[in-house]
């Protein structure tokens, strides 16, 4: 069973993926792609805060720790709203 998200979810994801593809470099659209598939794989989306699993699986791929954490506060900017 394939596994949604709502649509204003879905939209924070893709505010989420250009600071990701911003942050990493064109490789990042490929880890996008992968990422949104096993985060979606887990579960409905039902909820704005459950984008944190996913802002997670990005920032594994984001080697230096500062610029890890720098991502990560930008992207739950992108969650509040």
């Amino acid at each position: 069973m394939a596994h949604r998200a709502m649509p204003l979810l879905l939209r924070i994801c893709a505010a989420i993926d250009e600071l990701f593809i911003a942050e990493v470099g064109p490789q990042g659209a490929k880890l996008v792609e992968e990422a949104r598939k096993m985060w979606l794989a887990t579960g409905k989306r039902n909820r704005p805060a459950d984008a944190q699993g996913y802002v997670h699986l990005l920032a594994q791929h984001i080697r230096d720790p500062d610029r890890r954490t720098d991502f990560v506060e930008e992207a739950k900017d992108c969650i509040r709203l």
